[in-house]
């Protein structure tokens, strides 16, 4: 089932968002955080697109339609505005501390 595929690569793109996640505690530099905060934005705008990319149900009574696929677009929505938002103060900190 295309649903199935869907779930599986969703499962993969927070497994790495997870080890992004984690990952980032042991950073010293923040150029180092800018450029994971950006991967992360990179990551969420692909588990946006990937309910398109495998398929899910189109019936209107399926799951997948009215919950599934709403759920991973208003997180991924959610983390990307929240990643951007990071990418920006981190990059203005980092060139700040760059000029002087």
């Amino acid at each position: 089932m295309h649903c199935s595929e869907t779930a599986k690569a969703e499962y993969l793109t927070g497994a790495l968002l997870m080890l992004l996640g984690s990952a980032t505690f042991f950073f010293k530099s923040t150029r180092a955080l800018v450029l994971s905060a950006s991967a992360a934005f990179i990551l969420f705008a692909v588990s946006f697109y990937l309910p398109d990319k495998f398929g899910y149900c189109r019936s209107a009574r399926m799951p997948c339609n009215y919950g599934m696929v709403p759920g991973i677009r208003f997180v991924a929505i959610s983390g990307a505005l929240i990643m951007f938002g990071v990418a920006i103060g981190l990059a203005k900190k980092y060139f700040q501390k760059g000029k002087s």
